[in-house]
């Protein structure tokens, strides 16, 4: 007859397979490949990088925050707003990944007020400035290409606002250098603001992603 320790420690073998067993099958489960194409500029505030810029912003949050695989795409010919939902999954199959990611940037704005004034004190002496206060605004849109059936998976519309103090320092306005200067576009207000709304856009996608069926 099994005595109780037998029994509780048959249980916890099993448990213990069951669980590498499980953890063995997620190892080869096959990881989603998305293929992220040049953000289009809807506002017209961007140069030539902004686009490639901001799809390679979504690529490296991809493959920072979700156990999808990111992949940048290139355009040989012809400009981002001329590619169409067909045009994607072509794309999309000719650089075997999965889903597409179709980038629009709605919105990249910095509203911004100026006051001319003193700084506190320190030692005995005042610093006389132009306190600068911007707050940031981004709105993108992330169309869904599913390439296998050439449809529309979904379309995601997120936004991000960010508020900031400058004294005396000069401040994006839209998308700007972000391709030429990238570090400092993002830590203006409006790259802060297309930080989060990157961030939301990329847990949609993953959200989205999982009713797909990756090809292998």
């Amino acid at each position: 007859m099994m005595t109780r320790r037998h029994l509780l420690l048959t249980i916890a073998t099993v448990a213990a397979l069951g669980l590498a067993a499980s953890v063995a099958a997620q190892d080869d489960k096959p990881q989603i490949k998305v293929g992220v194409l040049p953000f289009v500029d809807a506002t017209g505030t961007g140069g030539v990088e902004a686009g490639p810029a901001l799809s390679r912003l979504v690529q490296a949050e991809i493959v920072h925050s979700t156990e999808l695989l990111g992949r940048v795409l290139s355009l040989e010919s012809g400009r981002p707003e001329d590619v169409d939902v067909e045009k994607a999954a072509q794309l999309g199959k000719d650089a075997h990944v999965d889903i597409v990611l179709l980038g629009t940037v709605l919105e990249a704005t910095s509203e911004e007020s100026s006051k001319s004034g003193w700084t506190p004190s320190i030692g005995g002496q005042s610093v006389g400035g132009n306190v600068r206060r911007a707050k940031g605004k981004v709105t993108l849109q992330g169309d869904l290409i599913d390439t296998a059936s050439g449809k529309r998976l979904a379309s995601l519309r997120v936004k991000g606002e960010e508020s900031d103090t400058h004294v005396g320092a000069s401040v994006y306005t839209g998308l700007g250098s972000i391709g030429t200067d990238s570090n400092g576009w993002l830590n203006s207000p409006v790259g802060k603001a297309m930080s989060k709304a990157v961030v939301d856009l990329v847990k949609r996608m993953n959200v989205e992603a999982a009713k797909v069926k990756p090809a292998s």
